[in-house]
């Protein structure tokens, strides 16, 4: 069955001068069209997300969060322009010619389902039901018992990643880092369902060593082998320490396979284009609100299967292999073990 949605838009808009620009038959919203109703693999391909996926998308910013379609450009084709760009990381004149609408037309309409998606984030990005309180199900039914029993009050896990910006030549400084190139520092938290959420109050996260070991953070032990193929490629692990580290490490690594979907899927984030850094922030934030969305309502994606089914490859942001124990100047108070979290850590490893 075909489906449609929004109104098709004229496409008399004019480049430099009085000589129409954008005058190819086969507009914006046929294109739409067709890839909805299309191969299935076109969907998937052009918008990151299935065609039911996508259709509900479409419904939900409209029904629930306010998206209105333009007089001439439908909320299909809107949502279709803002996800292509996202997954392709497009430029306006890319857009423009693709979708047969003039730049002005695709910047605002751009802007527009960005707002509606930065209200959605504050649905969507937060703990499930009674998640703060509850053992996860992937803890509780772990074939192995000592995760069932040494992380049953872990909630999910934390890190950091860096997303490349476009800032002005005042502003570099500022958001460059030790490799030289200016990017967004962004901290996220996820759950074991690969879902972006913020997580907090009385329980824990697993964090790598660059975080302190205090209350509500358990990180590794330092000095010791970290890190899911450090322990593949070398030797069996020895003692109870590496024995809770590689444990560690497993449990954690959802938060970098969960970056890697994200990355996967929405390419702008490696490859930002020139929009206000405020602009650039909420593109994040959007992009794992789609994230969240796409999981939570798609029954097979390809890009959670392919990273679910392929060995682990961390973010290429985390620390050197061998854990040193080795404190920086200006974070030396953040670096030093919470002695309750410490003595809890140590009971665990005993344990595991």
């Amino acid at each position: 069955m075909h489906y449609e949605m929004g109104t098709s838009s004229t496409n008399n808009y004019s480049g430099r001068g009085s000589v129409p620009c954008r005058t190819c038959k086969f507009t914006g919203y046929d294109w739409v069209v067709d890839v909805l109703n299309g191969n299935p693999v076109r969907c998937q391909e052009s918008f990151r997300m299935s065609v039911n996926v996508f259709k509900r998308l479409c419904r939900v910013l409209r029904d629930d969060y306010g998206l209105e379609c333009s007089n001439k450009v439908g909320i299909t084709e809107m949502v279709a322009m803002f996800v292509f760009i996202l997954g392709h990381a497009q430029s306006n004149r890319d857009i423009g010619e693709r979708f047969q609408h003039s730049g002005e037309t695709i910047s605002r309409l751009f802007h527009k389902v960005l707002q509606a998606v930065m209200k959605m984030s504050k649905e969507i990005i937060k703990p499930i039901g009674d998640q703060l309180n509850e053992t996860p199900t992937y803890i509780r039914e772990h074939p192995k018992v000592c995760y069932r029993i040494c992380f049953k009050d872990c909630i999910g896990a934390l890190d950091r990643t860096h997303i490349p910006t476009v800032v002005t030549p005042e502003k570099r400084q500022r958001y460059t880092g030790r490799k030289g190139v200016p990017t967004q520092n962004v901290l996220a938290v996820c759950d074991f369902g690969m879902l972006y959420t913020y997580v907090h109050l009385g329980k824990y996260y697993l964090v790598d060593a660059g975080y302190a070991n205090k209350t509500g953070f358990l990180a590794p032990y330092k000095g010791e082998r970290y890190h899911v193929l450090v322990f593949q490629n070398g030797a069996p692990v020895a003692g109870h320490r590496e024995v809770f580290n590689k444990a560690h490490a497993k449990l954690r690594n959802v938060i970098e396979r969960t970056f890697g979907v994200t990355k996967k899927k929405w390419r702008i984030l490696g490859s930002m284009t020139s929009f206000d850094t405020k602009i650039q922030a909420k593109i994040v934030i959007v992009c794992m609100t789609l994230h969240n969305f796409i999981k939570l309502n798609a029954d097979l994606d390809s890009d959670f299967n392919e990273i679910e089914s392929t060995p682990v490859v961390e973010d290429d942001i985390m620390p050197d292999v061998v854990i040193e124990d080795v404190v920086e100047d200006e974070d030396d108070n953040l670096l030093i073990d919470d002695a309750n979290m410490a003595q809890f850590r140590s009971c665990l490893h005993n344990n595991s």
